[in-house]
């Protein structure tokens, strides 16, 4: 592949919004030509003619691009950079704002590229969409990042426990990691300083009502903000005199890309990712298993130098090399 043009919604900071960055910004780096197809009269124009192919990913194109598109007998690639089976399951289950007709499009394209962390469900795509798909790589860099400073413990400080995930889908609730927390404080209640959760909750009555009944909140120990930078974030916590640990819950989606930027600055991260514990990345507990992810928070052999490394190697392996994994 020597140049691709690629659908692209600058705006979109969702899994695959994030990758479709990565994914530009590594084909560029490896000298392929990339043709970002931003806006719905883009393609009126001829610079994505030296397009090999075209890639819909944080952007789906209207009827007339795709028209356009294929007069010029170009093969169309749509992206999978998220859990399918979840996305459809959530789409079958709650009223969306994504058309059925979504089925209809992605079974018009010539193929699907599925990233390499959702290989366990190759099959699934393979019978929903009947198209042949390409695994492709998961991909990562420090676009969004801040400069690459190191976490450092605090000898005898308090302890922050931050959340990432939001409630706006089952694979990426915070309920669990709360009830976590709850299940420390109350085993431990000197333990913990502040849990801070961002993305906030969905405003709805059971939500706030449920996070209001946890020990946790009536002692004023959880802090509730709306979704921030990862970047931002990051910078604060580096520079707050607290010990700091990321807490996630891994159910369908091994690694979200909101905890990338946090192995890349060294904190302890607290995941029941298969995937991070197979290369020995951050503190892992079985996903049923609360107490255990309770005893990771208060792991005190957690060396921010040895692990700096696995993370930063871990990281370094999402590179992209070459094309030879999308030809």
């Amino acid at each position: 592949m020597k140049a691709c043009a690629i659908f692209v919604d600058p705006n979109d900071v969702s899994q695959t919004g994030k990758y479709t960055s990565f994914l530009v910004n590594s084909l560029e780096s490896i000298g392929v030509k990339v043709v970002k197809l931003v806006k719905d009269t883009d393609v009126n124009g001829d610079s994505w003619f030296v397009a090999d192919l075209v890639v819909v990913a944080s952007r789906i194109p209207t009827a007339t691009e795709v028209a356009t598109i294929q007069s010029r007998k170009k093969s169309l690639v749509y992206l999978i950079a998220s859990d399918p089976v979840v996305a459809d399951v959530e789409r079958f289950s709650y009223a969306t704002n994504i058309p059925v007709n979504r089925i209809d499009f992605i079974r018009s394209c010539d193929s699907i590229w599925l990233t390499n962390n959702f290989t366990n469900h190759l099959s699934y795509v393979e019978t929903m969409y009947k198209r042949p798909v390409k695994v492709v790589p998961n991909l990562w860099d420090d676009s969004f990042s801040t400069p690459p400073m190191t976490y450092t413990p605090k000898a005898n400080a308090p302890l922050d426990i931050v959340i990432l995930d939001s409630n706006t889908s089952f694979n990426t609730s915070c309920w669990k990691q709360l009830v976590i927390c709850e299940q420390l404080y109350l085993q431990n209640p000197n333990t913990i300083h502040q849990v801070f959760l961002f993305n906030t909750p969905e405003s709805n009555p059971t939500s706030m009502g449920m996070i209001r009944s946890l020990t946790l909140k009536k002692d004023g120990k959880i802090r509730i903000f709306k979704a921030l930078p990862v970047g931002d974030i990051v910078n604060f916590f580096l520079k707050s005199d607290k010990n700091t640990v990321f807490l996630g819950n891994q159910v369908f989606d091994d690694m979200p890309y909101n905890y990338y930027d946090i192995l890349n600055a060294g904190f302890p991260f607290v995941h029941s990712s298969s995937m991070l514990k197979s290369v020995n990345v951050g503190l892992y507990y079985d996903t049923l298993d609360i107490q255990a992810a309770v005893n990771q928070l208060q792991a005190k052999a957690y060396n921010v130098e040895a692990n700096l490394v696995a993370n930063r190697t871990f990281l370094r392996s999402l590179r992209l090399a070459d094309t030879s994994a999308f030809d």
